[in-house]
């Protein structure tokens, strides 16, 4: 391509920037995956972006003095579009280096920029289509989505035959590289109390233009902090020797950039550990120090009974007289059998039993506390070795980069030395994270094996107490076997006074008439008297005495039968209340169980 084709071809990019990535003049990727980040950028638009109102983009570039940086600010899309052209395309060159910080208000909020703001810029700077990949793990989300997802895209262009957009107006030369990638660290979080540490991740675009020395940034963070620090790092009144006047110049400065970055993503691991460690030891230590079994109920002192402890020669004596009376009815008497004494065994030694009281200490939430720990060393353990990754790759290429034969002479030769140091700097930044990822590691098996212990601690509580339950069950059964042999016996003997009553009422039943009769007869009602100087006899029946009788024996009667109801009535009452009482006090106690 010309140079009118490559500018008239970055014209209709801008044009249509609201497509990107899929107005990329030049990229590597295949046109299915660029539709699918338009896609995503369409469903997830209202996630990662916010309104104009809310908008707060910063670009931190250099001046037109080699060590000047200036910052401005953008709340809309017309102002960084203005900013980025100028008064006519074309008529400005872009600045020797070019910082664009974007941010939230925390790490699961909308970023701070509108889709419109975001793209514009990208497309600009034909920022590559793999940076859209790590763009859709920012913006609004009750938790982290996609957090684990790490990745290193790069791309170079330092030969002819590597397609590459050339813009000599602007600055840009075609001869390039570009990076995109994102790393993870942990930080003090002030929003959870209860757990003062959250993992935040930043995703960093960086191409480095070898001829011109120019270079773009991209990094997009939860919060400012990043944006602090690689200010303070090119602040020119805490820098005065700053220098970006060569391209020389600005790949060292590129390397200070980079540095920063990876001290980031490796300060904090230690004490995020340590402090997992003690969380670990304050849930879990117990486990190791409790004892759970204690001596059993030592036996009882008493003497043993009298039959245990008898003489030898009175159990002689009365085993002789039992043999000599079964002999004296067989007619035969066997040789006198010489006995011994009853041996006393020693009593068995103490035995342990289960202290139950020590497992009560140790609850189910003990056991989620610990599986939550677990999963954030898990999480840890692939954070970090992702960070180690990347940022091995990123040094690799540097000094691949540097060595290539097509790399610029200037630059190879005047950064030998920065090379090493920064190579030196990395390889102990990857020796801290290695080391902290072996932390990690035994924290991890500890935490497996705790556990282990407390799960096994809360399965030996819940089988002491079944087997303690069992024992009173079986306990509670013999007690019902006794009752039920007793009210066996009990029925026995109510069974036999029965029948013992039958007969007494039978036997009362036969001499009821007669009785009745002879009570009667033994009253003035009715009288026999002997007449005088005969052998006959003279029935004198009295109405009167009958009259007297009735009178006095039925009302008599009548007292009794009132007597025995209003009995029966008071004890019948008595027990309706009685069963009254108890079911309203067995709804109360189960109402307060159910509250």
């Amino acid at each position: 391509m010309t140079e009118n084709d490559e500018n008239d071809a970055f014209r209709d990019s801008l044009n249509s920037f609201a497509s990107y990535p899929r107005n990329l003049v030049h990229h590597n990727t295949f046109n299915h995956i660029l539709e699918g980040h338009v896609d995503r950028l369409d469903k997830q638009d209202e996630r990662l972006f916010s309104s104009e109102e809310r908008t707060d983009v910063e670009l931190w570039e250099s001046g037109n003095q080699p060590s000047e940086f200036l910052s401005f600010r953008f709340n809309s899309n017309l102002q960084l579009r203005n900013h980025f052209l100028g008064v006519q395309l074309f008529a400005n060159v872009d600045p020797q280096c070019r910082l664009m910080f974007i941010h939230a208000d925390h790490s699961r909020a909308k970023l701070k920029v509108t889709r419109y703001m975001l793209l514009t810029a990208f497309t600009y700077h034909q920022v590559m289509a793999h940076f859209v990949d790590f763009l859709f793990s920012f913006g609004k989300q009750d938790y982290p989505k996609d957090f684990h997802f790490s990745g290193l895209y790069d791309e170079t262009h330092l030969s002819n035959d590597q397609p590459s957009l050339s813009l000599p107006d602007l600055g840009r030369s075609g001869t390039d590289f570009k990076m995109c990638y994102n790393l993870k660290s942990v930080e003090s979080s002030s929003s959870q109390p209860q757990f003062p540490w959250s993992v935040r991740q930043l995703a960093v675009y960086h191409s480095f233009d070898v001829i011109t020395g120019k270079s773009f940034w991209t990094m997009i963070k939860g919060d400012a902090l990043i944006k602090r620090r690689i200010k303070a790092a090119t602040d020119p009144s805490r820098h005065p020797n700053l220098d970006l006047s060569s391209a020389l110049q600005s790949f060292l400065v590129t390397l200070t950039v980079q540095l920063i970055i990876f001290d980031w993503c490796r300060e904090q691991w230690r004490w995020y550990i340590s402090y997992l460690e003690e969380l670990q030891e304050i849930t879990t230590r117990r486990a190791l120090t409790m004892s759970f079994d204690r001596p059993a109920i030592p036996p009882s002192t008493n003497p043993p009974p009298r039959a245990a402890t008898a003489p030898a020669g009175k159990v002689k004596r009365a085993v002789t007289q039992i043999i000599k009376r079964a002999a004296s009815a067989t007619g035969t008497l066997p040789p006198t059998i010489p006995l011994q004494s009853i041996p006393q065994t020693a009593p068995p030694p103490p035995e342990f039993e289960p202290d139950l009281e020590n497992t009560k200490s140790f609850s189910f939430s003990d056991l989620q506390k610990v599986q939550s720990y677990e999963e954030k060393v898990r999480e840890l353990l692939l954070v970090v070795g992702s960070n180690i990754k990347i940022v091995t790759a990123i040094k690799d290429y540097y000094i691949e980069l540097v060595e290539s034969s097509e790399f610029p002479d200037e630059i190879k030769l005047g950064s030998t030395r920065k090379i090493k140091d920064f190579k030196k700097a990395v390889l102990s930044i990857v020796n801290d994270l290695e080391m902290q990822h072996s932390r990690a590691s035994m924290l991890l098996s500890t935490l497996t094996n705790r556990k282990g212990l407390l799960n096994g601690v809360l399965e030996y509580r819940s089988m002491e107490a079944s087997k303690r339950f069992a024992e009173k069950a079986e306990a509670s059964t013999r007690e019902m076997n006794s009752m039920t042999e007793e009210m066996n016996a009990l029925t026995q003997k109510t069974k036999q006074e029965t029948v013992s009553m039958r007969i007494i009422t039978l036997v009362t039943l036969f001499f009821l008439p007669g009785t009745f009769i002879s009570t009667i007869m033994s009253t003035d009602i009715l009288q026999y008297s002997k007449i005088p100087n005969t052998n006959d006899y003279e029935e004198d029946y009295s109405s009167a005495a009958l009259k007297r009788y009735a009178g006095v024996a039925l009302p008599l009667t009548a007292l009794t039968f009132l007597a025995w109801w209003v009995l029966y009535w008071w004890v019948d009452r008595k027990q309706r209340v009685k069963a009254l009482k108890d079911k309203i006090k067995m709804n109360k106690g189960g109402l307060v169980h159910f509250v």
